[in-house]
């Protein structure tokens, strides 16, 4: 799922972005940033979105991961962001 895939459209310049790109968002559906250049699903254990400053982060994200070769979307449960 994290092959590189230049057949597929590219990520800006980059003409080998990943097969699959992972997108991050917040519990109401708001997207905070998005990958796609994750080489393998070791990535996953390091997506992080950043915040203007003085704005609170949300308790609870999500992931969605979109996989363009097969065009089906999994989207993952909630996780919180504190502990």
């Amino acid at each position: 799922m994290f092959a590189a895939a230049p057949e597929l459209p590219p990520c800006g310049s980059n003409t080998k972005s990943a097969r699959t790109w992972v997108d991050i968002y917040d519990s109401s559906g708001k997207r905070l940033y998005g990958f796609c250049a994750l080489a393998n699903r070791d990535g996953l254990d390091k997506l992080w979105f950043a915040l203007e400053k003085d704005v609170i982060p949300p308790s609870w994200v999500y992931i969605e991961m979109n996989d363009r070769k097969t065009n089906t979307k999994y989207k993952s449960n909630l996780a919180e962001t504190t502990e």
